[in-house]
């Protein structure tokens, strides 16, 4: 009888340092794997940066009072059976409170040679866009962000980055949602607007200001809903992107030989390289584009119409304005 007691006082530690070895490699990995937070933890359990004042003061203590912390935590824990019905029990809540609320959006900017800076921002159940944090991408790097998402669910995230078109990416609880700079953002819907050459000239000499421009919205079989009109200065808008992304240079070089070919100055092209922006956050993959250029009067002076797929093959997809009704205006 005596023998069996002394047996289990001798498991007992042993079977309790065993769990906390392996509680603490499941949370370590999780950690390792989902956030950027590991360094700051391996600090913490080294002693080390921010916590170095914690390894001084234990490092002054003298060696009876280290023993003697040692011996109190040996038998209140490791000696007792209640610390792991109690250590398993925080483990669990803390594991269903944090694990299945969290996804990761491992954002890879590891082919590129410029930094960028994603702004992220949560779309909440009425639609509404809330602003959460800006992230630094360097170049040549990985970035894993952590975001919050339903318990056992998903989270929907507007990433928008500087210079390259925003787009939603849904985040799910134990899952990395990756997305690759910048393929991943210029395959996203994302429509130019521009006219065609052969009306530089008219527009910009026949009453432009007085023109206004409307971005129309077909998704399936329903009606055009209107999500854009603005007044119309007869250059390049950008529909589904904000005013801040760039134009690729091999586009800019396209227009500049379509100036020349028509007998125009290429230094033309400037009036297009900084288009408005329409509709920023308009979602277009899927749908039809219309859009008009109206009078005063609400005619329609000029009008294009594309599909809009998906995935675009070449960034960014363009509406030429057409040349139709050119002596009209």
């Amino acid at each position: 009888m005596g023998g069996s007691g002394e047996d289990d006082r001798a498991i007992l530690p042993v079977f309790n340092i065993a769990m906390l070895t392996i509680v603490g490699i499941l949370a370590s990995a999780w950690i390792l794997y989902f956030t950027e937070f590991f360094p700051v933890v391996t600090g913490l359990l080294g002693l080390g940066g921010l916590f170095a004042w914690v390894a001084f003061l234990l490092n002054i203590l003298p060696k009876e009072r280290k023993d003697s912390i040692s011996s109190l935590f040996d038998a209140y824990c490791l000696q007792s059976g209640l610390f792991l019905i109690l250590f398993f029990a925080a483990a669990a809540v803390l594991a269903l409170s944090i694990v299945p609320s969290y996804g990761t959006i491992l954002i890879d900017n590891l082919e590129a040679r410029e930094s960028r800076v994603v702004e992220i921002s949560r779309r909440e159940q009425d639609g509404k866009l809330t602003k959460l944090m800006r992230v630094p991408i360097p170049a040549a790097s990985r970035v894993k962000v952590l975001v919050g998402t339903e318990w056992f669910g998903s989270g929907e995230y507007y990433l928008r980055p500087n210079g390259l078109p925003a787009t939603f990416v849904t985040a799910r609880w134990k899952t990395r949602e990756m997305v690759d700079l910048p393929y991943f953002f210029t395959k996203k819907p994302a429509i130019l607007v521009r006219p065609d050459v052969c009306l530089v000239g008219i527009l910009k000499g026949q009453g432009a200001d007085l023109l206004t421009i409307q971005v129309q919205k077909v998704a399936g079989s329903s009606a055009p809903e209107e999500i854009a009109r603005e007044p119309y200065g007869g250059g390049a808008a950008w529909v589904g992107c904000h005013k801040d992304v760039a134009i690729p240079a091999e586009t800019v070089d396209r227009w500049r030989l379509e100036f020349k070919l028509g007998g125009l100055d290429e230094r033309g092209v400037l009036n297009w390289t900084t288009p408005v922006a329409l509709a920023p956050r308009a979602e277009i993959g899927g749908s039809k584009i219309i859009v008009n250029i109206l009078r005063e009067t609400g005619e329609v002076a000029f009008h294009a119409e594309q599909k809009v797929p998906n995935e675009i093959k070449q960034f960014p997809q363009e509406i030429v304005l057409p040349c139709a009704n050119i002596d009209s205006l």
